[in-house]
C-alpha cells in the first residue's frame, strides 16, 4: 500500500510537471503564432500602402490641402492620416462625360472624379481587434490590380489593418529625416513626409488582442517602411509666383485639381484658344511613315507604324486630355465664390476651341465666350462630338484669332502633320502664312494693349519643331512659335 501511494505520488508529480511544460509550450507556440500573424498582416498592409504610394503623384498630408484641391471630395470619418493624388491615367473619358456635369451647380460631380485616396484611423468596434483600425477610402482594384474608374465603381472604404495600438511607444521611430516635415503620431502610427510631398515613411504598432477578456495571448509588433511617388507631379514644376490678395491671379493657379496643361503645355493667360487637329491622320488606325537617322544624319530604317500616346490613338489622346483641361477651368460662378471666400482677384476666363481638318470648325462661331456653366457644358459636348477626317489646314483659325486682342491672348495648337498648303490670304495679305502671322504679331499686335499673341504649338508624334528631327526637313510649328513667350513642344 505504501509503495502504491509513493508510486502514485511520483506519477502525479511527473504528470503535473509534464502538463505544466506542455501548457508553457502551447502558450509559447500560440504567442509565436500570434506574433507571426500580426507581423504578416502588418507587413502586408505596409507593402500595399507603399505600392499605392508608388502609383500616385503626390502625398497630401492635411485636410486643408485636400479641400484646396477639390471642395467636393468625401472625407471619411476618423482621424485623417494622409491622401494620395491619383494620376489622370487612372480615370476614363467617361468620367468627364456630360452626364456627370451638374449644370445647376456649374461643376462636375467631383465625388466621382479627381478625388484622392484617403487613409484614416478610427476606434475599433466589438467585432474588431482593439484599439484602432486603419481604413483606406478610394477606388476599387480589379482582378489585374488596376484601379477601376469611378464611373464604373464608386469609391469604397476598406479595412486595411485592425489591432493598431493606442500609441507608438517602444518604437525607434523618433525623428524624421533632416529637411522633412515634423513627425506626426496618430494612435499607433508614426508618419514622416518630405517637404515636396513625394516621399513618406510609416511606422505602425499593432497587436493580436481582440476585444475579449478571455484572450490573454498578446503580441505587439512594430514595423516601418518607406515609399516614393514615381509619377510626375505637375505641381512640382509650377514656377508661378505665390498668390497674394493684392494681385490678379493667373488662370493656371486657379484651375481645379491642379494646373491646366494640355499635353504638357500650360495656360499662361485667362484668354485661351485651343486648336486641335482632327484630320484623317489622327485616326486611331492610321499608319504613319517614320525614319531614323544615323550618326552621320543619314536617313535609315524607314517604316510604317501605328502611333500610340498614353496607350491611345492620336486623336483620342489629344481629345481626352483637352477635355480634362476644360473640366479644370473654373466658371464665372465658381470664380465669384472663390473671390468672395478668399478675397482674391481671379479673372474670368474667355474660351474658344477650334477643330481643324480641311476646314476650321469653331466652338463659338461669334468668337471666344466667357466660361459659364452653360458654355462649359456646351464645350464638353462639342468636344465629344468631334470626329477626325480630311486634311490639315489651321490657318483660318489662327488668322482670325490673332486679330481678336480683347478675347485671345494665347493659342495652343496641336497637330501631327504638315498643312495642305503654306501660302494663302491672311490678315489682308497673300504669301507664306507663317511669315504673315509672325510679322503681324511683331509689327502690329505687339504695340496693342494686349501685346503679342502667345502661340504655343504641340507637335504630336512627328517633330516639326526642328527641321533635323523629321523626314520632311520641315519646322513649320517651330517657326510659328518663334515669339518670345511662345514655345514648340514635341510629344511622342
Amino acid at each position: 500500500m505504501v509503495e502504491l501511494i509513493v508510486g502514485l505520488s511520483i506519477s502525479i508529480t511527473v504528470i503535473a510537471s509534464g502538463y505544466s511544460i506542455v501548457q508553457i509550450l502551447m502558450k509559447g507556440n500560440q504567442l509565436e503564432g500570434n506574433t507571426l500573424s500580426v507581423k504578416g498582416n502588418l507587413e502586408d498592409a505596409l507593402d500595399f500602402i507603399m505600392d499605392e504610394v508608388n502609383r500616385t503623384q503626390r502625398v497630401i498630408d492635411s485636410v486643408e490641402e485636400l479641400k484646396s484641391k477639390n471642395l467636393n471630395c468625401v472625407i471619411p470619418k476618423g482621424k485623417f492620416l494622409f491622401g494620395l493624388k491619383l494620376p489622370s491615367q487612372a480615370l476614363k473619358n467617361e468620367d468627364y462625360a456630360s452626364k456627370n456635369y451638374d449644370s445647376s451647380q456649374g461643376y462636375f460631380r467631383y465625388t466621382q472624379i479627381d478625388c484622392p485616396i484617403i487613409y484614416t484611423v478610427r476606434k475599433s468596434n466589438s467585432k474588431e481587434k482593439r484599439d484602432y483600425v486603419l481604413e483606406r477610402y478610394g477606388p476599387k482594384l480589379n482582378e489585374k490590380g488596376f484601379y477601376e474608374s469611378p464611373s464604373k465603381s464608386p469609391f469604397i472604404s476598406h479595412i486595411l489593418l485592425d489591432g493598431i495600438t493606442s500609441n507608438n511607444q517602444g518604437s525607434d521611430f523618433r525623428n524624421c529625416p533632416r529637411g522633412w516635415k515634423a513627425l506626426k503620431n496618430i494612435a499607433g502610427i508614426g508618419m514622416c513626409i518630405d517637404r515636396n510631398n513625394k516621399a513618406i515613411e510609416l511606422s505602425i504598432k499593432a497587436n493580436q488582442m481582440k476585444a475579449n477578456k478571455y484572450n490573454d495571448s498578446n503580441a505587439n509588433i512594430i514595423s516601418t517602411l518607406a515609399g516614393f511617388n514615381r509619377i510626375q507631379d505637375e505641381e512640382q514644376i509650377n514656377l508661378l509666383p505665390p498668390i497674394t490678395t493684392s494681385q490678379s491671379i493667373s488662370t493656371n493657379q486657379v484651375c481645379i485639381g491642379g494646373p491646366c496643361c494640355w499635353m504638357g503645355v500650360c495656360l499662361k493667360t485667362n484668354k485661351i484658344t485651343f486648336m486641335i487637329d482632327k484630320s484623317g491622320s489622327m485616326l486611331e488606325r492610321e499608319r504613319h511613315w517614320i525614319c531614323d537617322r544615323n550618326s552621320r544624319e543619314v536617313i535609315v530604317n524607314c517604316r510604317f507604324v501605328t502611333p500610340r500616346i498614353q496607350g491611345k490613338g492620336l486623336f483620342d489622346a489629344a481629345r481626352s486630355n483637352l477635355r480634362q483641361q476644360v473640366v479644370k477651368l473654373p466658371t464665372i460662378e465658381e470664380l465669384k465664390l472663390f473671390n468672395k471666400q478668399y478675397n482674391y482677384k481671379y479673372d474670368e476666363i474667355y474660351l474658344q476651341i477650334i477643330a481643324f481638318d480641311t476646314a476650321n470648325h469653331f466652338l463659338f462661331p461669334m468668337g471666344p465666350q466667357k466660361l459659364t456653366r452653360s458654355t462649359k457644358n456646351r464645350a464638353l459636348e462639342w468636344i465629344d462630338n468631334l470626329r477626325p477626317y480630311g486634311g490639315t489646314d489651321p490657318w483660318k483659325g489662327i488668322c482670325q484669332s490673332i486679330k481678336d486682342e480683347e478675347r485671345v491672348e494665347q493659342i495652343i495648337l496641336l497637330t501631327d502633320g504638315l498643312p495642305v498648303t503654306h501660302t494663302g490670304n491672311c490678315l489682308g495679305r497673300y504669301g507664306d502664312y507663317t511669315d504673315i502671322i509672325n510679322s503681324y504679331n511683331k509689327e502690329v499686335r505687339s504695340f496693342g494693349k494686349a501685346g503679342p499673341l502667345i502661340i504655343d504649338t504641340i507637335s504630336f508624334f512627328h517633330d516639326f519643331c526642328d527641321t533635323k528631327n523629321n523626314f520632311w526637313r520641315n519646322s513649320w510649328l517651330g517657326e510659328l512659335s518663334s515669339g518670345a513667350e511662345s514655345e514648340c513642344s514635341h510629344v511622342q
